[in-house]
């Protein structure tokens, strides 16, 4: 007889442990979506008469460009085949940290009505008056450079170039230069 009331105790305890232990993981009694109060106290000074500021919305960070650039001017070129292509002189600063070049850290676009224009890949060889030497040449911190890069034209209307860069995380495009030229 001893032996069936001690396993009914044992039987009893677990039963007991098992339920207060899934109630408190909110399988029992209550959703485990409802909040659980944070059980620490607001921290307080020591002084009563001082108010603690509440946490307002900061204002967003506005990223730092890493470089500067001037688009300094633009000349109408002809490529290999005779195609007319605006080549674009730009001066380029590198003040981030970080060894670089132009055609790496900067990105440019050129559009004509609204639409973009496809980047030439016009050299010197192609026409002596163009020089593409500085777009990728390796630009040390403090440093500053000449470089050209072409766009192929499609008529001789306005021109706007744009050149950004991203922030360092990619989710921020940071204007650098913008310009129009009248080609007309």
């Amino acid at each position: 007889m001893d032996m069936k009331l001690l396993r009914s105790g044992i039987v009893g305890a677990v039963s007991i442990l098992l339920v207060v232990g899934l109630s408190g993981c909110g399988v029992l009694g209550g959703s485990a979506s409802q909040k659980q109060e944070d059980p620490t106290p607001a921290k307080t000074t020591e002084d009563p008469g001082v108010a603690i500021p509440s946490k307002t919305s900061e204002e967003p960070k506005v990223a730092e460009p890493d470089y500067e650039v001037t688009i300094d001017e633009a000349r109408i070129l002809k490529d290999r085949d005779g195609n007319d292509v605006l080549a674009v002189t730009y001066t380029f600063t590198n003040n981030s940290s970080e060894t670089t070049s132009f055609g790496s850290a900067v990105q440019r676009q050129a559009f004509q009505n609204g639409v973009e224009l496809e980047t030439s890949y016009i050299s010197s060889y192609d026409n002596e008056d163009f020089d593409d030497s500085g777009l990728y040449k390796d630009i040390k911190p403090g440093g500053t450079i000449t470089a050209q890069g072409a766009f192929e034209l499609d008529e001789t209307s306005v021109v706007s170039i744009e050149c950004w860069q991203y922030s360092s995380d990619y989710s921020t495009k940071i204007e650098l230069a913008t310009r129009d030229f009248s080609l007309e």
